[in-house]
């Protein structure tokens, strides 16, 4: 093998996956890591820590492919986002608390409007 092609073999595999690589694979571990039960507490923070990785992976795949500026970053995140499902999308971007503060104030208020026509209309009638 000659000089030049060993050098452009290390050279290419210096530079990390390409970004179509790098989502598949992202979308193998945020697959995974839905399909997983809960009890599999192990096999889940793998699943995690290696989706965490390859987002990194991708990012920097984009962000080698254009450039380091706004342009390059907003590429790797959007690649990012572009790989997740609608509700792994969810879970990332709207806090679970924020849902249950929101549905908590929702049902009070809705209780206590009940409650409060209950005994308008009974004191009415």
């Amino acid at each position: 093998m000659p000089a030049a092609a060993r050098d452009h073999d290390v050279e290419e595999a210096l530079r990390g996956p390409s970004s179509d690589d790098a989502s598949e694979s992202l979308r193998y571990w945020l697959q995974r890591l839905e399909g997983l039960p809960r009890r599999k507490v192990a096999a889940r923070r793998e699943a995690r820590t290696m989706a965490l990785s390859w987002e990194r992976r991708l990012r920097d795949a984009e962000i080698e492919r254009w450039g380091g500026g706004i342009v390059g970053r907003a590429a790797g995140t959007l690649a990012v986002l572009r790989s997740m499902r609608p509700r792994a999308l969810v879970n990332r971007l709207v806090p679970r608390s924020l849902v249950v503060g929101v549905l908590t104030v929702v049902l009070g208020t809705t209780l206590v409007v009940g409650l409060l026509l209950g005994a308008i209309l009974s004191a009415l009638l």
